[in-house]
């Protein structure tokens, strides 16, 4: 093969592969979903119907974990969910939702109550709030500051509550 061949080849690999990427919506990362960027605002139903949105919570750190019951990690971490959320149930400071992405609400609630978990689930039925921050794999934890801005994006399960807390105690007041 000559030197132009090859270089041929190369482009037209280049080529496709940004065609790929860009009819997939791989574009190296959202730009919402950067670390120091405003988090994008959301208003999602909790498992009794009410209305929660971020804009309520400006004042609180929020810590948003996305989250469905056909996931076995997302299963598997559920327990330290439920230990964070009795920890921080009384803190003025960082507010814990957990974001079922994709499953109806008698799912979600039957779930919950067959493993006796009381932590707070608002509801992505239609995916709104997982595309606006770019989720692609669950479970994944978004720690929004205070001031509105992303802080933390991490995927994958979290074995203990003490790795979560070691994780976001420098961006907690």
């Amino acid at each position: 093969m000559t030197g132009i061949h090859k270089a041929s080849g190369m482009i037209l690999i280049l080529a496709l592969t940004a065609v790929i990427l860009s009819l997939t919506g791989c574009t190296g990362g959202s730009e919402e979903l950067r670390i120091g960027s405003s988090a994008p605002d959301f208003e999602l139903k909790n498992l009794d119907g009410q209305s929660i949105s971020s804009n309520s919570l400006r004042n609180k750190s929020i810590f948003l974990n996305f989250w469905n019951s056909t996931s076995s990690t997302c299963v598997k971490d559920r327990p330290v969910f439920q230990e964070l959320f009795e920890n921080w149930s009384g803190r003025n400071d960082v507010v814990l939702l957990t974001v079922n992405i994709g499953e109806n609400q008698a799912t979600v609630k039957e779930f919950m109550e067959s493993n006796g978990y009381t932590f707070l689930v608002l509801l992505d039925t239609q995916y709104d709030v997982s595309s606006r921050y770019a989720v692609q794999y669950v479970p994944t934890s978004i720690l929004i500051g205070k001031d509105g801005k992303i802080k933390l994006n991490t995927v994958g399960e979290y074995k203990s509550i003490a790795a979560i807390e070691k994780q976001v105690a420098s961006y907690l007041d």
